[in-house]
């Protein structure tokens, strides 16, 4: 017989990798890369299509985390996008 309350004490990573906050930064982030792709092929300069694209998105979409982007839509499709952190990230919170 297994505690069940052991178990719904560990964290669901995969809830947390699709949770509704990370799937809305994927698809913001796949849509600047179409954006992307779609500039580059109609003749604009890579460089140029980096700085148009990252000036029209709201979020913070610098020159390198659009190549990083467009990179891993390119080898993982839109699953490359998800970011890989897991959990809670960053400063712990002051007590």
């Amino acid at each position: 017989m297994t505690n069940t309350n052991n178990l719904s004490a560990r964290p669901n990573r995969a809830r947390d990798k699709f949770s509704p906050p990370a799937l809305g930064r994927a698809l913001m982030r796949e849509q600047a890369v179409r954006l992307l792709s779609h500039l580059i092929r109609d003749g604009v300069g890579s460089e140029a299509a980096l700085a148009r694209t990252a000036r029209e998105f709201r979020f913070a979409a610098s020159k390198s985390s659009l190549r990083r982007w467009d990179r891993a839509y390119a080898l993982r499709g839109f699953s490359g996008l998800l970011e890989a952190k897991v959990g809670r990230v960053g400063r712990k919170p002051k007590i």
